[in-house]
């Protein structure tokens, strides 16, 4: 998924940012906030405990949880 795609539907689920794992940075956690930033094309995500901004076409990863598997 493409970051400017996420919706309310997101939040509360774990989420991995890949371009932060290449650089080193806390990538994966459960995502709390979404704010869009239009003016520069960015979001900043609240991510466990951490905001990122991030570009707003920066490939990032929502897992759904099955039960009962």
């Amino acid at each position: 998924m493409i970051v400017r795609h996420l919706t309310a539907d997101a939040i509360g689920k774990t989420v991995t940012l890949p371009t932060l794992a290449a650089l080193g940075r806390c990538s994966r956690g459960i995502l709390h906030t979404i704010t869009l930033n239009a003016a520069n094309d960015t979001s900043t995500l609240t991510i466990g405990e951490h905001q990122h901004s991030v570009p707003n076409g920066a490939t990032i990863y929502v897992t759904t949880e099955v039960a009962g598997l």
